[in-house]
């Protein structure tokens, strides 16, 4: 979600698969990737082959995960990657661009993006979420206002979505820096 010179990444931990039904496969940390001080990328798909292209990323261009560089940089860069490769993945890279304006950009597995001003929703629990989302959210939000809507909607989202739940971390990019927050959903 984007705010006032803010965007806002939350991401659940449990494992579970849409083809298993509620059967849960585990209760681990999601793929979540800083990339420099003002670009955080989430990747929803194998873990595997979400490592392996932030492994190719950051060996690419090492210096950009010390150095500022735009969300947009990130995005065309990964998007490329993943029109040339057959990984499972599907990314969201947010941030702030110089100006301090959000950035938010979803990709399929093929590298196709959709990018977009205000919000968006990757995962298994997508359908629910985007509803909940497009009701609660509020354009132009401060930090702690947004970090409030982005938990209402997660947790009004996964209570909806069998497959989805667990250990929730949010993570806020401000000017200031990235700060994190995390909290359950107290279903095992």
């Amino acid at each position: 979600m984007a705010g006032e010179k803010t965007i806002v990444i939350a991401c659940d931990s449990r494992y579970s698969s849409i083809d298993t039904g509620s059967f849960k496969i585990g209760n681990l940390p999601r793929s979540i990737f800083r990339v420099g001080s003002r670009s955080i990328v989430g990747c929803f798909g194998l873990d595997a082959d979400s490592n392996y292209l932030m492994n190719w990323f950051g060996s690419l261009l090492p210096e950009l995960y010390t150095n500022k560089m735009c969300a947009y940089g990130v995005a065309q860069s990964l998007s490329d990657k993943l029109y040339s490769s057959r990984l499972i993945c599907s990314p969201i890279v947010v941030g702030l661009s110089e100006d301090d304006e959000p950035y938010i950009c979803t990709m399929d597995g093929l590298g196709a993006k959709s990018e977009s001003k205000d919000f968006a929703v990757l995962g298994t629990s997508s359908p629910g979420l985007f509803a909940i989302c497009e009701s609660l959210y509020v354009p132009g939000s401060h930090p702690v206002e947004l970090v409030k809507i982005a938990e209402k909607c997660l947790k009004r989202a996964l209570e909806r979505d069998v497959v989805s739940g667990g250990d929730v971390k949010i993570f806020t990019i401000t000017p200031l820096g990235i700060y994190s927050k995390s909290f359950s959903t107290n279903d095992t």
